[in-house]
C-alpha cells in the first residue's frame, strides 16, 4: 500500500514538472536539476523573464522543501506513514488546488500572473520532496529520477537485473520511472486537449494518497 501510493505521487511530480514547462513558461518547478540549468542558460542569454522565473521555482521549491520539514517532523514515535506526512501531503493538495483555480482563471480569459502559479507549483513539489524523503522508500524522490536512475543502477551493478538481491526495490526504482514519465505524458495530452481542468489531475491524485494512507496508517501513526 504505501509503496503504490508513493509511486502515486511520483506520477504527481512528473505531472506538475510537465505542466510548469508546458504552461508556466519553460521553467521546471519540481526537477531544481534541471531548473538550476535553465536559470544559468538564461542568466548567459539575456533572458531576465525566463531567469526570474527559475528563481522563482527555486525560492518556492526551497520554502515549500522547509515548510514539508517542518510539518513531516510532526508525531513523538517513527510510523509505516507518519502523520506529519499527511498532513504536509494537505498543505501539498491546497497548494495545488489554489494552483488549478488559477489555471483555469487564465483559459478562461482573466489575467493570473505567471510568476504566482510558478510559486505555487514549487511551493507544492518542495513539499512533496520533504515528504517522500521522510517515507523513505526505496530511495525514491519522486520528484526528479536522477537519484532514482543512480540508486536503481547502483543495484543492478552490484546483484544483476535478475530477480533476487535488492529485488523490490529494482523494480519500485524502476516503475518510479515510468510513472514520472506516464505522469508527463498525461500532462502534455492534457494540456493539449483539456487545459481548463488539467491541473485537477494532480489535486485528485494527491487527495486519493491522503484518503488511502489516512484510513491505512492514521491510527498506527501515534497521537
Amino acid at each position: 500500500m504505501k509503496n503504490r501510493l508513493v509511486l502515486l505521487l511520483t506520477g504527481v511530480g512528473g505531472y506538475v514538472d510537465a505542466v510548469s514547462y508546458l504552461a508556466l513558461g519553460r521553467v521546471f518547478t519540481a526537477n531544481m536539476t534541471g531548473n538550476t540549468v535553465l536559470l544559468g542558460l538564461a542568466l548567459v542569454q539575456g533572458d531576465t523573464a525566463g531567469a526570474g522565473r527559475s528563481a522563482l521555482a527555486l525560492g518556492g521549491f526551497l520554502a515549500g522543501g522547509a515548510l514539508g520539514a517542518r510539518l513531516v517532523a510532526r508525531g513523538p514515535r517513527p510510523a509505516v506513514w507518519p502523520r506529519g506526512v499527511t498532513v504536509a501531503l494537505i498543505a501539498e493538495g491546497a497548494l495545488l488546488a489554489a494552483l488549478a483555480v488559477t489555471h483555469l482563471a487564465v483559459v478562461a480569459g482573466e489575467s493570473t500572473l505567471v510568476a504566482g502559479r510558478v510559486v505555487l507549483a514549487a511551493l507544492a513539489m518542495g513539499v512533496q520532496s520533504a515528504a517522500a524523503r521522510r517515507l523513505d522508500v526505496s530511495g525514491i524522490t519522486t520528484t526528479f529520477v536522477t537519484g532514482t536512475l543512480t540508486n536503481l543502477m547502483s543495484l543492478i551493478a552490484l546483484h544483476g537485473v535478475v530477480p533476487g538481491a535488492g529485488g523490490q526495490s529494482k523494480r519500485l526504482l524502476a516503475a518510479a520511472w515510468v510513472v514520472y514519465i506516464l505522469g508527463a505524458m498525461a500532462a502534455a495530452a492534457a494540456m493539449q486537449t483539456a487545459p481548463a481542468p488539467g491541473l485537477l489531475v494532480p489535486v485528485v491524485l494527491v487527495l486519493v494518497v491522503i484518503v488511502g494512507a489516512g484510513g491505512r496508517y492514521w491510527s498506527d501513526a501515534g497521537p
